[in-house]
Formats: C-alpha cells, structure tokens, sequence
C-alpha cells in the first residue's frame, strides 16, 4: 500500500497538517520546516521538503539561516514563559496552532535547531525530491531551499509568491495539486 508520512515543524504536532488530504501513487515522505531534518532521513520513494533548511542559524558556513538574535529571543522568550515563548513563535510562522508541550521538550527541541546540519547528507539523497517554500517565510529563508535545490541531486523548487512559512495552510489547494502532481509521476 502507497502512503505519505508526514514530519510536523517545530511546536507543533501532525495536527497542523489535518485537513490536507493528499492522494499518492508511491510510498512518500513529507517533512515541514524542523520536520525536515528527520524527513531526509526516511526511506521513501519521493521526498517533499516544504519551508526547510538543512541549517536552522546563520553562521559563517551558511548565510541562509535564521539571525542569532532572533534565535536568541525566541529561546529567552520561551525559558521565561513557555506559553508567551510559543505564541512569539507562531505569530513568526503565521499560524494559528495550540498544542500542550513540555518546556524541557520544546528546550530540547531548540537546541537540535542549534545543532543539527543536514548539508552533507543533501547530495546523497537518491529520491525524487520537491522543494516548496513561501518567497515570506521569516523563520526559514526561501534562501535555504534554493540551496537545497542546488545541491540535492534531483530536486525541483516551487516557490510560492506573498506566503510564508506554511503554503500548505495559506494556499491548501495551490499546495495539493503541485504536491499530488508531483507524487504521481
């Protein structure tokens, strides 16, 4: 049986992608924003990576990333009061999303941003792979995915004009038929 198997983002749960009913042809894996570091990972037949980055903070090594003080805010924001922290974080993204977490796991979660780098696994990804980002996303650049295009052997970008982080929820049909179409060749 062919199937998708999705990776939420950062502070939120498979919940956020309720609603997005996809029809697929092939075993496919699709990974949103930090959901993207364990989608690369998965044995699939397609991959679509939406609004990610093989590196969450900018650095010397990668301009794409998102700024230190940004960073910086959003973790004292969250050791200070989880449920403000969280609301800064999805007033960023532009999303309306509630889920109950841990603190010690949203820190947790946090700190693999800091952490994790997926650029020298890109080139050996040997899938299919769509690249979908929001040309306004201000918590991972379009920057990234253009990267990942670059790099990622058999990769297609899609860039989505005037939307954010989350094209699957500002433009769900848009979003659907490019992923659908792409799924079934």
């Amino acid at each position: 049986m062919n199937s998708i198997k999705f990776f939420p983002g950062f502070a939120t749960t498979n919940a956020i992608w309720d609603g997005l009913a996809l029809k697929t042809n092939v075993d496919s894996v699709i990974g949103w924003s930090m959901g993207c570091f364990d989608a690369v990972r998965e044995k699939t037949d397609k991959l679509v990576l939406v609004s990610g980055t093989p590196k969450f903070i900018k650095d010397e090594t990668f301009p794409h990333g998102l700024s230190k003080a940004l960073f910086r805010n959003l973790e004292r924001k969250i050791q200070a009061d989880l449920d403000s922290g969280l609301r800064f974080f999805y007033d960023l993204v532009g999303i309306n999303f509630s889920a109950r977490f841990k603190k010690d796991e949203i820190l947790e979660s946090l700190d693999r941003l800091k952490k994790e780098d997926l650029r020298p696994l890109l080139p050996k990804i040997d899938v299919p792979v769509l690249l979908i980002h929001g040309d306004k996303d201000r918590i991972c650049s379009v920057e990234a995915s253009k990267y990942m295009a670059e790099v990622i052997p058999d990769a297609r970008l899609v860039v989505f004009k005037g939307v954010g982080h989350a094209p699957f929820i500002e433009q769900p049909e848009k979003f659907k038929k490019i992923v659908e179409e792409f799924l079934a060749c």
